[in-house]
């Protein structure tokens, strides 16, 4: 008997993606919490949920070794808060997603090369 599968080689790919994005911002978060220690509890959990979707905004639009050399852990609790308000303007449709992913990615950059710089002296 020949039957055809509940799902396709593209319905598989689709979810190893939503998988992978999911784990990296899930990383991410993990090294935030770590970074911020007692101030992460300030976080109400619609926040964190809105802050996990964030990154994993930016994972998509990022290639492998960009996304790893970002350096979650130093972000302060003002950092997150401008990502937080970043995700806010994409979810209320104030700004355009790429254009806002793209001010979140910068931001945690600029924050990354402070901490390679510290790093160094």
């Amino acid at each position: 008997m020949d039957r055809k599968p509940d799902f396709t080689d593209e319905d598989i790919g689709i979810r190893a993606f939503h998988i992978r994005r999911e784990q990296a911002a899930e990383k991410a978060l993990d090294k935030i919490r770590a970074g911020l220690g007692r101030d992460f509890l300030k976080l109400r959990n619609d926040e964190i949920e809105k802050l996990r979707w964030l990154l994993g905004e930016v994972w998509t639009m990022l290639g492998f070794y960009e996304w790893e050399e970002l350096k979650f852990s130093i972000l302060t609790f003002d950092d997150v808060d401008r990502l937080l308000n970043i995700a806010d303007d994409i979810l209320s449709r104030k700004v355009i997603g790429t254009k806002a992913v793209t001010e979140a990615y910068e931001l945690i950059r600029e924050a990354s090369k402070k901490a390679e710089y510290v790093e160094e002296e």
